[in-house]
């Protein structure tokens, strides 16, 4: 068994220096621990933005786009890759498989080397 928040900070770290490489930052961090323990960070580059979520109701962790100004920010975000996460059985070899899947979905998605 892993901590959501030590699963949550190890698909960051995988991911985040790639969200770095191309351009991307923090705009926004939000954690609602009355719901189900769901948080996410939100970065920004200027034309686009992705999310990391973890929905602690459904169980699982998303990656998802929205472009920074069109229509579509009214209909919602876009999902790059969803992985479930079952906090009370899963271990860190989960969470850590969930980490490179999640790095591998962003490097495809920006088109960058892994």
């Amino acid at each position: 068994m892993i901590s959501i928040e030590t699963a949550f900070e190890r698909i960051l770290e995988a991911i985040e220096p790639h969200l770095a490489q191309s351009g991307f930052s923090k705009v926004e961090v939000k954690s609602h621990p009355e719901s189900f323990g769901s948080r996410y960070i939100t970065f920004g580059d200027g034309k686009e933005f992705i999310r990391l979520v973890w929905d602690g109701k459904e169980e699982w962790f998303v990656l998802e786009s929205i472009p920074a100004s069109s229509a579509t920010f009214l209909s919602g975000w876009a999902d790059i890759l969803l992985q479930y996460f079952k906090p009370k059985s899963d271990g860190i070899d989960v969470a850590e498989e969930i980490a490179q899947d999640m790095k591998v979905a962003l490097c495809e998605y920006l088109g960058i080397g892994k």
